[in-house]
Order: C-alpha cells, then sequence, then structure tokens
C-alpha cells in the first residue's frame, strides 16, 4: 500500500529549494520527492508558508542580555557604522578626485578641439576667398583673352585690307609710271 507524503517531508523540501535561492512551487517540491499528489502538496505548501514568518521570527529574535553588554553591542555596532562610511567617503572621495581629474581633461581636450575647429573654419573660409578670387581672376583672364584674340582676328582683317589695298596702289604706281 503506497504511503503519502508528510508535512515534515514537504517543508525540509521547500525550505532546501528556499535555500538554493529559488520559489519552492509545487512543481519542485514533488520533484525533490520525487512523489506526491498536487493536490496535497499544495496544501502542504500553504501550511509551510504559513509557518515561515514564525519560524524566522524565532531565528531572528536574540535573547535577552545585560543591560551592559547591550550597551557595548550599540557602541560596537555604532562605531562600524561609522568606519563603514569613513571608508566609504574615502573611497568615494578618490573616486571623485579622479573623476574631476578626467573631466577637467576633457573639458581641457574639448576646448582644444573647439580651437582646431575654429582655426579649421577660418582656413577653409580663407581658402574660398582665395579660390573665388582666382575663379574671378581667371574668368577675367579669358574674357581679356577673348577680346585679344577679337582685336587680333580685327587687326588681321585690317592688315590684308590694308596690303590688299597697297598691292593695288603699288601696280597702279607701275602703270602710271609705265605711261610715262
Amino acid at each position: 500500500m503506497p504511503r503519502g507524503i508528510t508535512q515534515e517531508q514537504v517543508n525540509a523540501a521547500a525550505d532546501a529549494i528556499l535555500g538554493a535561492g529559488k520559489n519552492p512551487t509545487v512543481e519542485k517540491i514533488r520533484a525533490a520527492l520525487g512523489t506526491g499528489s498536487p493536490n496535497t502538496i499544495i496544501r502542504m505548501l500553504d501550511v509551510w508558508r504559513s509557518q515561515v514568518g514564525g519560524r524566522l521570527r524565532q531565528v531572528n529574535a536574540l535573547p535577552e542580555v545585560p543591560g551592559h553588554v547591550s550597551h557595548a553591542m550599540a557602541e560596537l555596532w555604532r562605531m562600524a557604522i561609522e568606519e563603514s562610511e569613513r571608508a566609504l567617503t574615502d573611497r568615494f572621495a578618490g573616486e571623485r578626485a579622479a573623476l574631476e581629474a578626467s573631466a577637467a581633461k576633457l573639458t581641457q581636450e574639448r576646448d582644444s578641439c573647439k580651437a582646431r575647429l575654429q582655426e579649421a573654419a577660418a582656413e577653409v573660409a580663407r581658402a574660398r576667398t582665395e579660390r573665388d578670387l582666382a575663379e574671378h581672376a581667371c574668368a577675367t583672364l579669358d574674357s581679356q583673352l577673348q577680346d585679344s584674340h577679337a582685336l587680333r582676328t580685327d587687326l588681321l582683317q585690317q592688315r590684308d585690307r590694308l596690303q590688299s589695298l597697297c598691292d593695288r596702289q603699288s601696280e597702279e604706281l607701275r602703270q602710271l609710271r609705265g605711261q610715262q
């Protein structure tokens, strides 16, 4: 005849599961015990849950101690708190100083980058101005070159006309000399 599970078995399994940092559930207790009806386990798990608070209070309850021991313990606790606060303050002061030094270095680097960026922007502006001036000068020279080509063409035409005129007049002069 199969034997059922007991409250003590469920309590022990639930304590072990809780001690492992997990939440005791019906499935986990059933797996730990290897047996048990889910309805039975859920009822026993509810009993276990209702008793956990009382068991924790018993564990945390301090026995009655004499007054002078209580005062010594309180003083020791106060000193421990002060020392830990002092240690934390010292640690944070060092970290704060390191952070402030890093912040100052980053600020200096940022300012340096801003200055270099402004210099680069000024250099770009100067280069653009020089480029615009060079393009204007180039356009002016192109215009002058075109004017020179037009003038040259005109002068060549004038020369050719004058040469033709000169040749005709020379021929007429020869003919006139030949008639005398």
